[in-house]
């Protein structure tokens, strides 16, 4: 009897939901979904309901393993991971494990000691397991008083914020870098073993979450990108919401005025005066927000001919390059201050300059898109509707409300559009690339000739989006986004992604997380010297090699 029957047959006498070949096969061919070719498949996924079924699945794992396991268990919240692999392994035939039925309502933090509230409810601080989704969490922020705020990514409000947070990814707000303000994890080990990490795992701990770090090692830090624990809980800051906001758009005519703007912004990000996120989008990115990509006036030809990108920017008003941020404030003097510094220091750069409460742009958007201005021919403020329909949808999310608006951009070059908002499921093809580097010109510089010069070259559109990540830290993200009912597209865009990847990191300039893709292809870069001390890690935290292989830690 083989171990991945031993398996099955536990998981039916526990009975723990699984999905396989013979059982719930529909269900397995959902996560074996991905948005580009030749990633691999789960041949078995399992789908516990909570902390107690995920150890009693991995005790009995070790169990089965003698030196080394013969079943890589692959682990996931909610298998949104779109553009980056979604819900397929790093290994093939891997047993998948979905923790998106845990899921349990958020919780603020608390002891014994508490009278009034929780403390977490006093300070931010809140419990949240793999299955939360941004709505969910969203939505408790705002019945409990709307007092702090998540922050949001532009992927789907059904993405699970702990997986998010556990890739280090980011979003929008001044608690933009969402591994920053994780402050401890509850986690399963390879042998079965519940822990709680940070001052959660000291004795009668009254102080979990308070503090980035408890006694002893941080461990939370080798817990995130890697294969050595499975993560039940996690627990995260969350912002105190803001009175007052300004939401601006700095449009560019040129690479050279985007490179100054940025220049002339990076002290007032070094000063903390502007501490949201600030989103660089170069003009197809902007198109891909507005309109499908028009394969009629093409005549079919991709990429976009150039008198026809033309034309789109034209029309639309998007410029070569748009920086957008938010300016929070807790007064109107703070608030007047941090516009006028933002002015000031742009005075030299030739920009055109937009900032809008979100009051008045819902009302600019109300107004734009009423029947009474839509029916007027040629109207120049009806055409405004569409643009104040996505800066609307920012605004939402520099307020931490997070929105599906955006995943429709994935679908840009579908020649046959039905979304059912799954990219997964409507055959989108989509890889992101995003490499990090130093924010100086320079960067920017190589960044954007590089990935324009390398997307040209297959005959995808340079869909550029630079973030400002912090003080110090440029993120060029680049999407790859093809037509996956067209075989020729399909294999381009594997090539693209190779090529790129290649490139940047021949630049040294790795990425901040990575597509599966490049894990397979043993394209992360590493020196062997970092290589050898992820080995050391793996060996003393999953010495059978049973979680995850490959997933940035390479195999023993």
């Amino acid at each position: 009897m083989s171990d991945l029957s031993k398996l099955i047959a536990f998981l039916e006498s526990e009975l723990i939901e699984f999905a396989s070949n013979t059982v719930n096969e529909e269900v397995l061919n959902k996560y074996n979904q991905c948005c580009y070719d030749q990633s691999y498949k789960s041949s078995l996924a399992i789908i516990p309901n909570d902390k107690s079924e995920v150890i009693k699945v991995v005790k009995f794992l070790d169990s089965l393993a003698v030196t080394s396991s013969t079943i890589k268990l692959y682990t996931i919240s909610t298998g949104n991971n779109w553009g980056y692999g979604s819900a397929t392994p790093t290994s093939q035939n891997a047993v998948l494990m979905s923790l998106h039925k845990l899921n349990s309502e958020p919780t603020w933090l608390s002891n014994t000691h508490d009278k009034e509230q929780p403390y977490g409810k006093t300070l931010g601080i809140v419990k949240i397991e793999p299955g939360v989704s941004q709505i969910q969490l969203y939505n408790f922020l705002q019945r409990e008083g709307g007092e702090f705020w998540m922050d949001a990514t532009g992927s789907s409000i059904e993405s699970s914020v702990l997986g998010n947070t556990l890739e280090r990814g980011f979003g929008h707000t001044a608690y933009g870098d969402h591994f920053d303000h994780c402050a401890g994890l509850e986690v399963v080990l390879a042998d079965g073993t519940f822990v709680k990490t940070g001052h959660a795992g000291h004795t009668n701990a009254a102080n979990a979450g308070v503090h980035k770090h408890g006694h002893g090692p941080v461990v939370e830090g080798v817990m995130s990108q890697s294969n050595i624990a499975i993560v039940t809980a996690m627990y995260i800051h969350v912002m105190p919401a803001k009175k007052l906001m300004k939401k601006f758009f700095i449009k560019l005519s040129s690479n050279e005025g985007f490179y100054q703007a940025v220049e002339a912004l990076r002290p007032l990000k070094m000063s903390g005066l502007l501490n949201s996120q600030m989103h660089c989008a170069n003009a197809h990115k902007g198109i891909q927000a507005m309109v499908r990509y028009p394969f009629k006036e093409a005549d079919n030809n991709v990429p976009l001919p150039s008198n026809l990108y033309n034309r789109l920017i034209k029309k639309h008003d998007i410029s070569p390059w748009t920086i957008s941020g938010a300016i929070y404030a807790d007064s109107s003097a703070e608030l007047s201050y941090k516009v006028s510094s933002v002015k000031k220091a742009l005075k030299s750069v030739q920009h055109k300059a937009i900032m809008l409460s979100p009051n008045l742009a819902k009302t600019a958007l109300k107004f734009s898109s009423s029947n009474f201005v839509q029916k007027r021919p040629n109207s120049k403020i009806a055409s405004l509707s569409k643009p104040l329909e996505v800066l609307n949808e920012l605004i939402g999310l520099k307020q931490g409300k997070p929105t599906n608006y955006f995943i429709n951009s994935a679908y840009y070059r579908m020649r046959e559009f039905v979304s059912t908002g799954n990219p997964d499921a409507d055959n989108v093809g989509l890889i992101w690339l995003a490499p990090i580097g130093p924010l100086t010109r320079e960067t920017l510089a190589l960044m954007i000739e590089t990935a324009s010069t390398v997307s040209l070259k297959y005959k995808f559109d340079p869909a550029l989006s630079i973030t400002l990540l912090n003080e110090k830290a440029a993120d060029c993200v680049i999407s790859i986004i093809f037509d996956r009912t067209i075989k020729e597209e399909d294999d381009s865009a594997l090539k693209c992604y190779d090529e790129m990847l290649s490139k940047f990191n021949a630049l040294g300039f790795s990425g901040y997380r990575s597509a599966i893709r490049a894990m397979q292809t043993n394209s992360l870069g590493f020196s062997p010297e970092l290589v050898h001390l992820h080995r050391k890690l793996k060996l003393g935290f999953d010495p059978k090699d049973l979680f995850g292989s490959g997933h940035y830690i390479s195999s023993l």
